[in-house]
């Protein structure tokens, strides 16, 4: 059996990323995924900072929670 060859991927990725016509020669798809990882990894170290700080003041500063 003869292995398919990977021309069928530019399709199934515009269809599964929805915002991957925004791509194009001066910003590559490549390099718009490694932005999107760097937001990502932002907004998950912000979540456990803001998670922490809010149960230090919950629990140690006695500030009441909503």
């Amino acid at each position: 059996m003869k292995p398919r060859s990977p021309h069928f991927l530019p399709n199934i990725t515009r269809r599964m990323l929805p915002f991957s016509d925004a791509a194009s020669l001066d910003f590559p798809l490549g390099q718009l995924l490694r932005l999107s990882l760097f937001q990502i990894s932002v907004g998950m170290a912000s979540v456990m900072l803001l998670g922490t700080l809010n149960r230090v003041m919950i629990v140690d500063l006695s500030v009441p929670a909503f």
